[in-house]
């Protein structure tokens, strides 16, 4: 820019002044990511400000260009930069905090028989993923010698996992016996077995 001054007498003085356009500085924060309850995560920014470039966030972060956050709730946080010209800019990350199921199954241990039909249930989550490959929250199964069955619960991206147990009835040895072996007509014969709880 130039300026021209003339006084009252007709002088005249010319200046210039020159002003410098640094383009200013810009800032990108990092993308949102979604972690569970006690997960750690990083905010930081990019920016194209060079070397000198002096960082302030919120939520009592350090001033550097990357922090560690590990936010038990979901968070927005918040950074402004500034270059060495002073100029600033803003910029925004969000954390988005997913619970971590309580799962929990309707028995721990079930006894049953080979060919027992049994249910199993889960609750705590919003999707669950049995080891049967079904992925609803209740399942019937007929016991085949497995003796162990797995569920994840989910909720987002968190999961717990739970176990439930069959433990498989032995089997009882029946021996059927008579109390005679050969009857005459219109004779009575008493049939009885031993090895198990009813005949």
């Amino acid at each position: 820019y130039y300026v021209h001054a003339r006084d009252a007498v007709g002088c005249v003085k010319k200046d210039t002044v020159e002003i410098g356009n640094f383009g200013g500085i810009e800032g990108i924060g990092s993308e949102e990511d979604t972690i569970c309850v006690g997960s750690s995560s990083t905010v930081s920014v990019n920016h194209n400000g060079g070397t000198g470039v002096t960082y302030e966030w919120d939520n009592g972060l350090p001033n550097n260009q990357t922090n560690i956050v590990s936010p038990i709730v979901t968070t927005d946080y918040t950074v402004i930069i500034t270059d060495i010209y002073g100029c600033k800019d803003t910029s925004y990350t969000r954390i988005v905090v997913d619970e971590v199921p309580d799962l929990s199954v309707n028995q721990n241990q079930i006894l049953a028989c080979i060919g027992d039909s049994i249910q199993l249930s889960a609750s705590g989550a919003d999707r669950y993923e049995w080891s049967t490959g079904v992925t609803t929250a209740t399942v019937t199964i007929e016991v085949e010698g497995v003796t162990s069955y797995s569920v994840i619960g989910k909720i987002g991206n968190c999961l717990d996992e739970e176990t439930i147990n069959v433990v498989i009835k032995p089997m009882p040895t029946v021996v059927v016996d008579a109390n005679k072996t050969s009857i005459n007509t219109h004779d009575s014969i008493f049939f009885y077995s031993t090895g198990s709880v009813g005949s």
